[in-house]
């Protein structure tokens, strides 16, 4: 049996590690406050974090903006309220580079989805649920 912890990675695919639930303390285990408070900003991440981001057609005022209209699985939605951009940009030396802005928002039927802009790309897609 496997449990899930907070690492220390910006990149949301490599945020969390898997370790067996029975097992003994490990250095990792005993961090200082000092590296517990720098986890502070993965904390604020959304409890379900989809396997692979969701493509999604976005509507914004300005075109790196934050969103105002969101259609994603055929459902198209007015955004309500948005937070953001919260900028993730990778190393050159990760295989996996990555250069987006991350947003909160919410949706007129009350859902909140963090959705994201990858500036690679070019598009949008949503990310996970909070």
């Amino acid at each position: 049996m496997l449990s899930s912890r907070l690492c220390p990675d910006f990149q949301p695919e490599r945020s969390v590690e898997y370790r067996p639930v029975m097992k003994k303390r490990t250095e990792w285990d005993r961090r200082s406050d000092a590296e517990n408070r720098s986890l502070a900003p993965l904390r604020q991440r959304p409890l379900r974090l989809f396997s692979r981001p969701h493509p999604a057609t976005v509507l914004s005022v300005a075109p790196d903006g934050p969103p105002i209209r969101l259609c994603w699985r055929d459902i198209d939605q007015k955004i309500i309220r948005c937070e953001g951009p919260e900028r993730i940009e990778t190393g050159w030396w990760r295989p996996e580079a990555c250069r987006r802005d991350y947003f909160r928002a919410e949706m007129e039927n009350g859902r909140h989805l963090w959705l994201f802009h990858s500036h690679d790309e070019k598009s949008w897609f949503v990310h996970g649920e909070f």
